[in-house]
C-alpha cells in the first residue's frame, strides 16, 4: 500500500505487489519458450521462473548467461526482457 498526499488530503492506494512482467513473458512467447524448458535448463524451480514472469524477482546474471548460452538468444535480449515499463 502507498500514500499520496494531494491537495492537503491523504490518499490510500492499494497496488498489488505482483505485477506481471510483461516482457518478459511476451520474450519467451516470442521466443517460443516455456517456463518449465527454462527451469529444466538452468536446473532451478519452475516456481522461480514463475515468480520472473510475475516480477516479484530476476535472474541472477549467472542465469541469464546460462539463458543465453542454452537457447543461443544474445544476453541484450534478455536483459531487456527484464527491463522495467
Amino acid at each position: 500500500m502507498y500514500w499520496l498526499w494531494t491537495k492537503g488530503c491523504v490518499i490510500l492506494i492499494k497496488i498489488k505487489p505482483e505485477v506481471e512482467n510483461r516482457l518478459f513473458v511476451k520474450f519467451l512467447k516470442t521466443k517460443s519458450i516455456k517456463q518449465v524448458q527454462i527451469a529444466k535448463a538452468l536446473d532451478i524451480s519452475q516456481q522461480l521462473v514463475s515468480k520472473w514472469c510475475k516480477g516479484k524477482c530476476e535472474p541472477s546474471l549467472n542465469a541469464i548467461i546460462k539463458m543465453s548460452e542454452t537457447f543461443g538468444i544474445p544476453i541484450e535480449e534478455i536483459v531487456l526482457a527484464f527491463k522495467k515499463n
